[in-house]
């Protein structure tokens, strides 16, 4: 029983202790403004229209970072590209998000060889902010793309556009995401945990009523014994085996020559 009692008692805090500082992450994570500018955005391209060259990609970069995310290599002059990228966003109100499309000229793509097709920019403070003020908008896109000078490159309705859909995502709403699903995880492992000390409880109890029966068998045995052994000596010395032997009577024969005096004495002594 203390065996069970010290195992519960050391598993549930390690549970409780980790469960507890999932609740507490996702506490700080849903206070206002916990993590700052910090958020993501999420950025969906759709398609491009009206590229001058065919074999392209895109990448998609916030300003600040400068570390790019790629779609895949798409042919014709509109291809669909339908790939969704995300990216993280150190400052929400003053960086910016940069789309560029490339031409793969080589067997795979390189930025530092493909041939810059156009590229267009979008500020995360315009669609970032919903209609209510808050953090949390989304819109939808068709870019012009411009050369590295800043120019248009076509006319009219031939001019190259990307279209995408630009969201963002509060970072401590994600983090609750993630926190949340968490604390789930440690709730599920916390109720096995409870069922497998619940299953451990039942068979100490079973071992300790085994015991006990042991004992009891082990008493009735040691009394059939001393039992036993009491009948044993009283039957040993009914039969005169249990004590020692009579001494025998020794009768002394008179001296020889022994006079008249003694003659009594040798009567009584006969006698």
């Amino acid at each position: 029983d203390g065996v069970t009692r010290a195992a519960s008692m050391a598993m549930m805090p390690m549970a409780m202790g980790f469960g507890g500082n999932v609740v507490e992450q996702l506490a700080r994570a849903l206070r206002d403004g916990e993590l700052g500018e910090q958020a993501t955005v999420d950025v969906t391209l759709s398609a491009c229209r009206n590229l001058p060259v065919a074999n392209t990609y895109a990448c998609v970069s916030v300003a600040a970072t400068g570390e790019p995310k790629k779609t895949g290599t798409h042919a014709g002059l509109s291809p669909s590209i339908n790939e969704t990228l995300s990216l993280a966003v150190p400052s929400r109100s003053s960086d910016t998000v940069m789309v560029k499309v490339y031409r793969q000229v080589g067997s795979k793509q390189d930025a530092d060889v493909d041939t810059l097709v156009g590229r267009a920019e979008v500020p995360v403070s315009d669609f970032g902010r919903a209609e209510d003020k808050t953090w949390s908008g989304s819109k939808v896109y068709a870019l012009e793309l411009l050369n590295e000078d800043g120019e248009a490159l076509g006319q009219g309705r031939s001019k190259p556009v990307v279209e995408l859909r630009a969201s963002f995502i509060e970072a401590p709403r994600k983090r609750a995401e993630d926190l949340e699903r968490q604390l789930e995880s440690v709730k599920g492992l916390q109720q096995v945990t409870k069922e497998r000390l619940t299953g451990k409880e039942r068979e100490a109890e079973l071992l300790r009523d085994d015991l006990q029966r042991k004992v009891t068998d082990l008493e009735h045995v040691t009394a059939e014994r001393n039992k036993l052994r009491d009948e044993v000596q009283r039957a040993r010395f009914n039969s005169g085996l249990g004590g020692a032997a009579p001494a025998p009577v020794v009768v002394m024969a008179p001296a020889p020559g022994a006079g008249g005096g003694g003659g009594g004495g040798g009567a009584a002594a006969s006698e």
